[in-house]
């Protein structure tokens, strides 16, 4: 795996997890997964003191064309997750990088956050299923080296 200069581990598996939309099409679950346990992503945000580096995946549809995008900074107004564009257009031009958009749970794609003490980094389904997929012995190094642990052990 090619290292990425100037970026900290948490960017630097952020832009690895770009890199997984190549096989959507094989991975139709992932987003499942995140839905299903999205309880826990609400949990680490109620407790920000414990957490950080919260970031929610969501899709845009603009006409024909779809375009995901990663928010981070996000917190939670009522019901719903309020967050700041991380990735720069390309479809929806009528959104700019940094803006807040506001998103509820049930179009939230993907979610990850990072354990303030572990530093480990929760969620990241889409990722996960592709490590998973690995011979077993490769995914645990992957997760290992990239300190994931998907779902919370609760």
């Amino acid at each position: 795996m090619r290292r990425m200069k100037n970026l900290d581990r948490f960017a630097q598996f952020s832009v690895l997890a770009l890199t997984s939309f190549c096989c959507q099409a094989q991975l139709n679950t992932p987003y499942a997964s995140a839905q299903e346990n999205i309880k826990y992503f609400n949990e680490a945000l109620a407790q920000p003191e414990k957490s950080d580096h919260f970031r929610i995946l969501v899709e845009v549809q603009r006409g024909k064309l779809s375009e995901h995008f990663w928010l981070n900074r996000v917190r939670l107004d009522g019901n719903v997750y309020v967050a700041k564009l991380e990735t720069v257009p390309r479809f929806a031009t009528d959104l700019k990088l940094g803006q807040e958009l506001r998103v509820e749970a049930k179009d939230v794609r993907d979610w990850n956050y990072q354990d303030r003490v572990t530093r480990t980094i929760y969620g990241h389904f889409n990722t996960c299923a592709e490590f998973k997929a690995l011979p077993p012995e490769e995914a645990t190094e992957q997760m290992s080296y990239w300190n994931v642990a998907c779902k919370p052990k609760k």
